[in-house]
């Protein structure tokens, strides 16, 4: 069965005439105003989508997918106009931390089922990395940085994989929302800020740029919440956190959870550059602030790295996701989502250690009764990641993917969830 896609429509057909255009227009105006009609009429007449014809679309569905029934019941409630949210937490590797293949896929599912906020947030510029591009951040003062693929600090890592500390007064951090100026996305109402678990004293100044406003928060208020909780007055897409401490106060920023709060999807994506699973069960507080958000689906996509490692055998590779998603991934009876890495390369070749990689994420996942995203087989399997190149899906090191093609993948992880989510809506219950 092949499910229509929505990429791709034709824009690569204009950009490719006008060049020719450029020329014909110096020389012969007829001529150009036939290939601008020509080039025009291409792009009125490419209705459907396109199609590649190396992705496996009939395989684009989730194993053991009845497993999904609690976060499809919400779902449902959603569309039929309850008042909830739905909190799914996507945790995973460089491909992740970029958020292009997460973006395209939280833009879609808050399409259909409303906009809760943009969720996770971090000031990855503070911590010298690459973030998402839905926002941008800067900073202030002198902050420590510490991340999940660091061997554990003082400062462990929380939500985001990463952490950020500071003991200099006025030390701050900014977040900006892209296109408040005009039609803004995420519009803010709520901040989460995940409170340290080290006791350090500290205020903090949250100032809302747009509306010129600034709350306090105190280290010490409301101790049996995991959250400080901050109400702007008003929405905004602007805001900050500056640090007040003096002496050896320390503040350690763990990331952002932002809220809109309105009903529908929150979709936070939560990666490290070059992390592996067993890198993840060394940071405990990962999964310990995610839970306390009341995650109703964890995604897990992870592979790529361990695949570099290729002294591994397949049983090792099982061993160390099946400890991740054992002892420190469940959640009182949370689906968790296990997604296979697609192939990529390796020394100027495709990766053979990644279809490995992806036979022992599938044998936990069969193993423990988890429902699986087969992407590597999804993409097209062996061989798959030169076609990929090919069609300008991949970047210049052919392992991670252009935005073309996790903007492919989010929206064919979409396609599966929603596969599996009409099918929910239709049985008889």
């Amino acid at each position: 069965m092949q499910r229509i896609r929505n990429w791709d429509m034709g824009f690569g057909i204009w950009g490719s005439g006008f060049g020719e255009c450029k020329y014909y227009i110096q020389k012969y105006m007829f001529s150009f105003c036939f290939l601008l009609y020509i080039s025009i009429s291409s792009c009125q007449a490419q209705d459907t989508p396109v199609l590649y014809n190396f992705i496996k679309y009939d395989a684009d569905t989730i194993s053991n997918a009845s497993t999904l029934d609690s976060l499809f019941a919400k779902l449902l409630r959603i569309e039929n106009g309850s008042n909830e949210v739905v909190n799914i937490f996507h945790i995973g590797d460089s491909h992740i931390q970029g958020d292009f293949f997460t973006g395209e896929c939280r833009y879609l599912m808050q399409q259909k089922f409303g906009n809760a906020g943009r969720g996770m947030v971090f000031p990855y510029k503070a911590a010298k990395t690459s973030g998402p591009q839905d926002y941008r951040t800067s900073f202030g003062g002198v902050w420590q940085t510490n991340k999940a693929i660091l061997p554990i600090k003082e400062n462990t890592n929380g939500i985001s994989g990463f952490s950020i500390s500071t003991k200099q007064n006025g030390a701050y951090v900014l977040f900006d929302m892209k296109g408040c100026d005009s039609i803004n996305t995420y519009l803010t109402q709520t901040l989460l800020i995940p409170k340290d678990n080290h006791g350090y004293q500290y205020k903090l100044n949250i100032k809302d740029w747009i509306n010129n406003q600034t709350y306090k928060v105190n280290y010490s208020d409301d101790i049996t919440s995991p959250f400080h909780i901050v109400h702007f007055n008003q929405p905004t897409c602007k805001w900050g956190l500056e640090f007040e401490g003096y002496g050896h106060d320390q503040f350690v920023l763990h990331g952002v959870v932002a809220l809109s709060n309105q009903p529908g999807v929150l979709y936070h994506n939560i990666g490290v550059n070059g992390i592996q699973a067993h890198q993840y069960c060394n940071n405990p507080d990962v999964f310990k602030q995610t839970f306390s958000l009341k995650p109703d689906l964890i995604i897990i996509s992870l592979g790529t790295n361990e695949a570099q490692d290729y002294k591994r055998t397949n049983e090792e590779f099982a061993r160390q996701l099946d400890s991740l998603v054992m002892t420190k991934a469940q959640c009182d009876g949370v689906p968790i989502l296990i997604t296979t890495p697609m192939e990529s390369y390796k020394w100027g070749r495709p990766n053979p250690h990644v279809a490995r990689v992806a036979e022992a994420w599938k044998t936990v996942a069969a193993n423990r009764g988890l429902p699986l995203w087969d992407l590597y087989t999804i993409a097209g399997g062996q061989n798959s990641s030169f076609q990929w190149a090919l069609n300008g899906l991949f970047s210049r090191d052919r392992v991670h993917n252009s935005i073309k093609g996790y903007s492919l993948q989010g929206d064919l992880l979409y396609q599966a969830l929603m596969y599996h989510y009409q099918l929910y809506v239709i049985r008889p219950r």
